[in-house]
Formats: structure tokens, sequence, C-alpha cells
């Protein structure tokens, strides 16, 4: 049996803040902190990493009638990402902004031979991010940040 390390530990709370942001956004550090049960220091070292890979961004400030007042942070919605539901006859290829929504979808019958299916969906995921050039199309991972390479044009 192998125990998680503390990479795995910081990959589960790197994903329970992301899904509270984008679950609950506008929301504070504090707000985060309390329903995550993490600590504020843990959350904050977590949302700056997500501000200075552009998953998340700061917006409004807060009012509180004391104290310090909050930033609110929410999902860059300027950021795509892609899904691909490969199955044996039926392949479907999506782009979805981070909050989940599609942009645009498409299928194509799955090819028999393995090159001649990846050359179809290479061209195909080529042109899904070619029709969403405004959005970077990438996709947070378990192993961190993703950047699509394809076959070249």
């Amino acid at each position: 049996m192998q125990a998680a390390t503390s990479e795995t530990a910081r990959g589960i709370n790197r994903s329970i803040v992301l899904n509270l942001i984008r679950r609950r956004q506008p929301i504070s550090r504090a707000d985060l902190a309390r329903a995550s049960a993490l600590q504020r220091s843990t959350v904050s070292l977590i949302t700056e990493q997500l501000v200075r890979e552009r998953w998340v961004i700061c917006g409004s400030m807060g009012r509180l009638p004391r104290g310090r007042r909050p930033t609110f942070l929410q999902v860059n919605d300027r950021r795509a990402i892609l899904a691909v539901d490969l199955r044996p006859s039926i392949t479907t290829i999506a782009v979805a902004d981070v909050n989940g929504r599609f942009l645009a979808q498409q299928s194509a019958l799955t090819p028999s031979d393995p090159d001649s299916a990846a050359e179809l969906f290479s061209k195909q995921l080529r042109q899904m991010m070619d029709g969403h050039s405004e959005q970077p199309v990438e996709a947070l991972t378990r192993q961190g940040l993703w950047r699509p390479k394809l076959v070249p044009r």
C-alpha cells in the first residue's frame, strides 16, 4: 500500500479551491477558507497560483463594517477547455469555457484505424481551437496545466 504524497494533497486542495470559486463566484479568500475548511494561508497560496496561471481573476472589492476589504475572486471565462469523448463508434469533440458551458461541439464516426483516427481528430481539434482563438485553449489536469500539442498544420 502506498501513502498519499504532499503533491497529491496539494492537487486535491487546488481542485477544491478552484471548484468552490467556480460554484460560488464571486467569493473572497476568507469565504473560501471557511467553505473549504483549509487554512487561510493555504487558500492564499493556492489562489495566488491560480491567478498567476490566469485560471482565476481578481474582481471587485467588497465592503465590510470593519477590517480589510476583501477582493472577490472568479474564474477567468476568457479561457477554454477542449473535451474529447472517444467512443468505439462516435467521437465527440467540444470546446467549453471554464464554467463548463459548451461553446462548440462536433461529432464524427470513429475510424477503426488508429493512425487515421489520430490524424482526423488532430485536425478537428485544431479547427476547434482556431474557431475560438480569442480564448486560449488549455485544460487543468491532475498533472497541472496542459496545453494541447497537435499535429502541425
